[in-house]
């Protein structure tokens, strides 16, 4: 389409008059309105790289809740190797605990009908074992954890989460408060603050937390001193091999379950850069190509000017007053518009985003009447630069 307009535009002079040189150009109101339209599309696209870049940023930076960056995860085939494992992980002077977990951060976490003074509520059931809660350090808001050693006396006090805890109305006094649960009661003895247990994507579900028994465990959790991860991963992974060596190591640190996510996430922010700067630069080709178009019909009357004495001011002013007009509106437009559709793309994505306001926008309005004035200063430079005397002789 963009291309056929000017194909049947140009295609409708008749040769005759433009070898006469009486071609005269009409207002082009329809590729000034198309023109505008391209500017409040750049705004808005270069709107979304500055905010999706930033969000990028904070999304690196936000804290998942638990301890991330010094745990080690190693999936077991059977529950009877932990002990041998988990004797060896402690004989390692870099570690500092060894727990043991069936639910674990980063796999799916199953879904549970709770019943809570006769109703039913959907929740997310995390069954874990021996040290675990201490392992991934979750801050504890209220209430105690349960004895993480003994998960045959404390099977049945659990801890919940903040979500739980508001979700269900119990914010003021959640502790002793009992539920039920596939024919078993649970007592909610402690209260930890809210964790990302897959990503940024998931909106943070009302959780509790229960010990399970020793035959359920299927990951063992180490957890080592700061910056030792990738020593006692290598020593874990020759151990293993000792020990079990039929058995493939699959164990892994908590920081590698989300590098899918921090490159979606990075993605997006390069994806908006990348268009943003197209769109600017194809709006600036339009720019350019309308006022080289207004330079070139009307540079006998910017010469008459100059013989008058008109400035640089005086003739910045008649050539560009139009084209600023039509900046101006994309502007009043654009803004509040790609405000308003950042705030709806962004909220649909991340449940979890960046504080927003209109700054990234306003930035973008900014950044696009820069390119603007920069692409027509050229041609403002090549009228100034113009001998008048030689555009009046041509005729």
């Amino acid at each position: 389409i963009s291309g056929a307009y000017p194909a049947f535009y140009i295609s409708a002079f008749k040769p005759l008059v433009i070898f006469r040189g009486r071609l005269k150009m009409g207002k082009n109101r329809f590729t000034k309105v198309f023109l505008t339209i391209q500017f409040i599309l750049a705004i808005i696209c270069i709107s979304f790289g500055f905010t999706f870049v930033q969000n990028s940023n904070y999304q690196l930076q936000r804290s998942w809740g638990y301890e991330r960056e010094n745990v080690i995860v190693v999936p077991l085939l059977d529950s009877k190797d932990y002990e041998t494992l988990k004797s060896v992980a402690a004989a390692n002077s870099d570690v500092k605990l060894v727990g043991a977990t069936s639910v674990h951060m980063g796999n799916r976490v199953p879904m549970s009908i709770i019943d809570i003074n006769g109703e039913k509520k959907e929740v997310l059931k995390f069954e874990v074992g021996e040290n675990y809660l201490d392992a991934m350090n979750f801050e504890l808001l209220n209430g105690d954890f349960p004895n993480q050693g003994s998960s045959t006396t404390e099977s049945n006090r659990v801890v919940v989460n903040e979500t739980f805890v508001n979700s269900l109305g119990y914010s003021d006094n959640p502790l002793n408060v009992t539920f039920r649960t596939d024919s078993v009661n649970y007592l909610i003895v402690g209260v930890i603050k809210d964790f990302h247990y897959y990503s940024f994507y998931d909106k943070i579900q009302p959780l509790f937390i229960k010990l399970t028994d020793k035959s359920n465990w299927n990951k063992v959790i180490v957890q080592v001193e700061p910056s030792k991860s990738q020593k006692v991963y290598d020593d874990l992974k020759s151990e293993w091999q000792v020990l079990f060596p039929d058995q493939p190591f699959d164990g892994y640190q908590q920081t590698d379950t989300y590098d899918w996510y921090y490159t979606n996430i990075s993605g997006h922010g390069k994806l908006s850069s990348f268009i943003a700067i197209l769109s600017m630069i194809l709006s600036c080709m339009g720019l350019f190509g309308l006022v080289s178009l207004n330079v070139t019909f009307r540079m006998k009357e910017y010469s008459i000017r100059k013989v008058l004495g008109a400035g640089l001011g005086n003739l910045t002013k008649v050539m560009n007053k139009e084209f600023i007009l039509l900046l101006l509106i994309a502007l009043i437009i654009g803004i509040p518009l790609s405000y308003w559709m950042l705030l709806s793309l962004i909220n649909s994505i991340y449940p979890y985003h960046m504080p927003l306001n209109i700054l990234p926008n306003i930035l973008g309005g900014i950044v696009l009447l820069l390119a603007a004035v920069i692409t027509i200063s050229s041609l403002i430079y090549k009228v100034i630069s113009t001998n008048p005397a030689e555009i009046l002789r041509s005729e």
